[in-house]
């Protein structure tokens, strides 16, 4: 069983852990990648560097860390494994829904001791079925597909329809499921994005909360901007440190390129990639921009403003596509370099799968432009990845 046990209590003490990891996560990448999940040099490193508690409400020990730092440790774990950095966004993301949602004694008791639970799991996504107990308990049964970070997972959050009552989000110890070792993806390989089954568990009913995004019951916490919102933070993170480490890659290769005819470069390599550098400082000026007021929204418990969620969405796309036009760029001029076993080729696969994300799909991109263009009808906003022309639970999603 996988848990928190970490000496790290704040985010310098955080930040000077994982300065010295980056060695060790590119050392340990291939292995990882193997064996679809990070090697246990890895798994150890991480519950020591303290990240795993990086969105727990302080309440709990956790480091409570505003977008700017979300941003900041997942590019900077991207940089050194794309792989990890997926394992580990999801890892925090999901403990921190449990530890904000569930009541605060049951909260206390899985994350206020040390060794404490570190929880995978969808609770955004598909469901499974339940049947509420006469005790308060629910029995369910399902297959939940792509459950990031199971293999470093205490628990799991596993969504279910039960009948009569919202959907429910369970919080079930990984012991008590079927964990099928299925993740056979050429890229983000070690992110071990495993199915997962139960037949017939009994959750007790304090291990359950409505998956309704609205209850948030402790915390100045980032997770009250909304698990869509999350998810584009941590996107756009994670693609801008991919997008880094291909340009570091390709200066490398640059400056290491075989002397005479063969590694002689044309001139449109030099102005794509100067093309290429400053997409990525831009996003990141305006991921940043956009990250400071979703902070002085959490300060003061406003409501996001609507162009400031758009901008979140849109940063989180717009990264992603330049990490994948960077890797289409490395590959038009790195050669054999690329095509080889080596960091180029698996920064190359973890771009192009990482950029399936609904997050960070070309729809969003388009209801953002909608949106930022007028085109949509008074009080239009966004649905989980989509806009709707109204609010409230009958509103209609644009497209898909």
């Amino acid at each position: 069983m996988s848990t928190l046990a970490s000496s790290v209590d704040s985010v310098d003490g955080l930040r000077d852990s994982l300065a010295g990891l980056s060695l060790l996560f590119r050392s340990e990448a291939d292995e990882s990648d193997r064996i679809h999940r990070p090697t246990p040099l890895v798994q150890q490193a991480l519950r020591r560097s303290g990240v795993l508690r990086l969105l727990l409400p302080k309440e709990f020990g956790g480091l409570e860390a505003s977008p700017p730092v979300i941003v900041e440790v997942i590019e900077t774990i991207a940089h050194a494994d794309a792989s990890v950095a997926w394992l580990v966004r999801a890892l925090i993301s999901e403990t921190a829904v449990a530890a904000s949602r569930l009541t605060f004694s049951t909260a206390a008791d899985l994350f206020s001791t040390p060794g404490s639970a570190v929880i995978a799991g969808v609770s955004r996504g598909e469901s499974g079925v339940g049947a509420l107990l006469d005790d308060g308990s629910v029995r369910i049964s399902g297959r939940w597909r792509y459950v990031p970070g199971i293999s470093m997972a205490s628990h799991v959050n596993l969504p279910v329809r039960v009948p009569g009552v919202p959907t429910l989000v369970c919080v079930v110890a990984r012991s008590e499921v079927t964990v099928n070792d299925n993740w056979e993806m050429l890229g983000l390989s070690a992110s071990g994005a495993f199915d997962v089954e139960a037949r017939d568990v009994v959750v007790p009913g304090h291990l359950t909360f409505p998956r309704d995004g609205s209850f948030v019951s402790r915390g100045n916490h980032v997770d009250r901007l909304g698990a869509p919102i999350l998810a584009s933070i941590n996107q756009a993170a994670w693609a801008q440190g991919i997008a880094r480490r291909l340009l570091d890659e390709l200066a490398s290769y640059v400056e290491h390129r075989p002397q005479g005819r063969s590694g002689v470069l044309p001139e449109e390599f030099f102005v794509d990639f100067a093309r290429h550098h400053a997409q990525v400082r831009s996003n990141r000026i305006l991921l940043e921009d956009s990250l400071r007021s979703a902070q002085d929204a959490l300060e003061t418990g406003k409501k996001l403003p609507d162009e400031v969620e758009t901008i979140i969405r849109l940063a989180g796309g717009l990264s992603t596509q330049s990490a994948v036009d960077i890797s289409q760029f490395a590959h038009r001029f790195a050669g054999v370099h690329i095509v080889r076993n080596g960091p180029l080729q698996r920064i190359f696969r973890d771009a192009h799968t990482g950029a399936q994300h609904r997050g960070s799909s070309t729809a969003v991109a388009r209801h953002a432009g909608m949106l930022l263009s007028g085109s949509l009808a008074s009080g239009s906003g966004w649905s989980r990845f989509d806009a709707v022309h109204t609010s409230g639970p009958d509103a209609d999603e644009v497209g898909e």
